[in-house]
């Protein structure tokens, strides 16, 4: 819903996509968008690991999977699917050249995993909040915890091949 609706904002109001990406670098320190900060440095080596650091800790796990925990990832989904919309949308009237479809490969990879990553968190937190059946919630939250864990290794690998796919992007930006 938040994708359509970011789509659907950035074909009505164009402006607002531009005004929230000269906010991001404003506050990029804060906020980091992965590929900007990584276009000035030099080493392959830190421009892998700053992207696998920031895809997979700060976004995936700090981001959607503790507060999946708490049961509020789906606001902070619903916020990161309405800027991806927009994103997208921006990426489509855009001039197509090689760097299109390796931002729309990004952001379809991003928005499976974080997802993914979303569904684990909230499994704990349901898990935690209504016990299954006749288990009490200790046992019940370390069940799904033990499930989790293998759904949020999925996401961290589909976010880990983001990370790959940013780091050729991020090479092709600079040619």
């Amino acid at each position: 819903m938040g994708f359509i609706a970011g789509i659907i904002l950035m074909i009505i109001k164009p402006e607002v996509l531009y005004s929230m990406v000269d906010f991001y670098f404003i506050i990029r320190d804060v906020n980091s968008i992965p590929l900007v900060q990584v276009l000035n440095t030099g080493s392959p080596f830190y421009k892998i690991i700053f992207l696998v650091k920031t895809n997979i800790l700060y976004e995936c796990i700090m981001g959607l999977f503790l507060p999946g925990i708490l049961n509020i990832a789906l606001l902070v989904l619903l916020i990161k699917y309405l800027s991806l919309g927009m994103f997208v949308a921006l990426v489509l009237f855009s001039d197509f050249s090689l760097v299109v479809p390796l931002m729309l490969l990004i952001a379809i990879f991003e928005a499976v995993g974080f997802s993914i990553a979303s569904f684990a968190g909230d499994d704990i937190g349901r898990a935690w909040l209504r016990p299954r059946g006749f288990s009490s919630r200790v046992h019940s939250l370390k069940k799904s915890f033990k499930k989790s864990i293998r759904v949020l290794l999925s996401a961290m690998i589909i976010l880990a091949i983001s990370s790959l796919i940013e780091l050729v992007l991020s090479y092709l930006l600079l040619i």
